[in-house]
């Protein structure tokens, strides 16, 4: 029983979709992918220019954050090639939504003097106190104390700060003030820190900003790109969301980034090799004869080509199989597991967007162009798929839920 129990909780940990991707990476679960590595692409972009502006985009679950992480550890791996990478998650510092008019410069500041101080014996740094108090007013506001800006340091990389009010009603991290004017101040400081940064460290930072993909208006996205990140003459890679590409914004897009990364999802379907890749995703993480073989071709098939799709259904087929007193998993707890997601999937769905799906059974989409389309496209519950040909389709576990 305890051995039975033991290999469970082994499985149930290498398919946990929540986990950090960095995990993942360090346990050798990341595998090569068979035609759209981005990670090679954007290396490869930003070796060359390293000031340009690049767009990876795509739905959720696609792996725009492992790709990201992928990008940040070879430059690591990699100082010659003179790109200092800065890894920064905007919903560590606040909600994505929340977004103004300058949250990423200022989110740039306080990541800047975080390094500075972290770095100060290594590189005879010396952090200036008055560019840092500009930097922590426009953060946290003119009027929070040491004692809350210290708990909000501490809490900011942690699961508390799903719950958590951010500390001021003043500063840009706060949900309840819009800054109509962005100061020059914060403009001058950020440009000095950048300055500063080149001489002492000898390298071009390039910042790899995750997180914006949750960001349901598009415009914000757009203006934050615009007004803060072109105006402070950084390089920068952002993750979006797939509707960026089908917005009305488009051409301001366009006019942002120098390229667009897009990553649509496997068609495991259709391309032998996204299915062998997604077979290997599996067999890299589960014990030899852990699954059925025709239990995996279901699990490869159901997740709709989509990386954490297939992730998260694993894991509740593994669930399954424990709950039934298999040693194995079987066709019957995939099933289940289909269902369980399946369901997820279609709540919360409006009367359009619910008739929009039903049309889709019955018509080909060749383009996204209404707002239920868009939303559908964004949320996962329709997919794209580039490769062998482009294409749009349900995704497989909501189907039969659409009648």
């Amino acid at each position: 029983m305890k051995n039975r129990l033991e290999l469970f909780r082994k499985q149930i940990a290498a398919f946990d979709g929540a986990a950090d991707p960095t995990g993942a990476i360090r346990k050798g679960y990341i595998i090569e992918e068979p035609y759209q590595s981005s990670t090679n692409t954007l290396f490869k972009r930003i070796s060359l220019r390293p000031q340009s502006k690049n767009l990876l985009i795509g739905g959720i679950g696609l792996g725009k954050t492992t790709q990201i992480l992928k990008l940040f550890q070879i430059f690591q791996e990699n100082p010659d090639i003179g790109i200092f990478p800065l890894y920064i998650d905007v919903s560590e510092y606040t909600r994505p939504n929340d977004i103004q008019v300058g949250t990423l410069d200022t989110i740039i500041g306080l990541e800047l003097i975080n390094l500075f101080e972290n770095a100060s014996e290594n590189y005879g740094l010396k952090v200036d106190e008055s560019r840092k108090k500009i930097i922590q007013e426009f953060a946290y506001g003119s009027t929070v104390t040491q004692s809350e800006r210290s708990l909000f340091e501490q809490l900011k990389n942690s699961e508390a700060l799903s719950i958590l009010k951010t500390p001021s009603s003043k500063g840009v991290l706060s949900s309840y003030t819009r800054l109509t004017n962005l100061s020059t101040r914060l403009v001058q400081v950020l440009s000095s820190l950048l300055k500063d940064f080149q001489t002492k460290f000898k390298q071009t930072s390039y910042f790899l900003f995750d997180g914006l993909d949750r960001v349901d208006e598009v415009e914000k996205v757009t203006q934050a790109a615009s007004l803060d990140l072109l105006n402070s003459g950084i390089g920068f890679l952002i993750a979006g969301a797939a509707s960026l590409l089908y917005s009305r914004f488009i051409n301001s897009i366009d006019n942002i980034f120098n390229h667009i990364e897009y990553r649509s999802a496997f068609d495991v379907e259709r391309y032998e090799e996204a299915y062998l890749f997604f077979r290997t995703v599996l067999l890299a993480r589960a014990d030899k004869n852990f699954f059925q073989t025709d239990a995996l071709n279901d699990l490869i098939i159901l997740s709709g080509g989509v990386l954490r799709d297939l992730i998260n259904l694993t894991q509740e087929s593994i669930q399954e199989a424990y709950l039934n007193d298999t040693e194995i998993v079987e066709r019957e707890h995939v099933e289940k597991a289909m269902l369980s997601m399946g369901r997820v999937k279609i709540l919360c769905l409006n009367k359009e967007q619910d008739t929009t799906l039903k049309k889709l059974t019955e018509s080909t989409l060749v383009t996204p162009t209404s707002p239920e389309e868009i939303y559908l496209l964004s949320s996962g519950r329709i997919l794209e798929y580039g490769f062998p040909e482009r294409r749009f389709d349900l995704h497989p576990v909501i189907r039969q839920f659409v009648v």
